[in-house]
C-alpha cells in the first residue's frame, strides 16, 4: 500500500465486506499485495489457508448479509402496519413470532 501499511484489523470479520464475492476478492487482492487482514474477534479468521478456514470464511460471509436482511425485514414490517415498536425476542433482537406474542407454548 502507498502508506506502508502491511496489516489491516477489522471487527467483526463480517464487516470487512457486505457481499460474499467482495469479501473473497478483497481478501485475495490484499493477500496478493502482501497485506495481512486480521479480524480482532477471530485473529486466525483471514490468516489461515486451510480448506476448513476457507469454508468458514465463505459460510460466515454469506450469513452476515442474511442476518442483516432478516433484521430489516422483521423490523420494517410491523412499522409499515402501524406498530411503532415491534416486540423483540431475546435472541438477536428480532421480533417474536406471533404464537409467542399470543401466549402459545411449544
Amino acid at each position: 500500500m502507498s502508506n506502508g501499511a502491511r496489516t489491516i484489523v477489522v471487527e467483526p470479520p463480517d464487516h470487512f465486506a457486505r457481499d460474499l464475492m467482495v469479501q473473497l476478492a478483497g481478501h485475495d487482492m490484499l493477500k496478493a499485495k502482501g497485506v495481512t487482514l486480521i479480524a480482532a474477534s477471530a485473529p486466525t479468521f483471514f490468516v489461515e489457508d486451510t480448506p476448513t478456514a476457507a469454508l468458514v470464511r465463505q459460510v460466515l460471509g454469506a450469513v452476515g448479509p442474511l442476518l442483516s436482511s432478516l433484521i430489516v425485514t422483521t423490523t420494517a414490517r410491523p412499522l409499515r402496519h402501524g406498530s411503532q415498536t415491534p416486540k423483540r425476542s431475546p435472541m438477536l433482537g428480532l421480533p417474536t413470532p406471533k404464537r409467542e406474542r399470543a401466549g402459545w407454548t411449544t
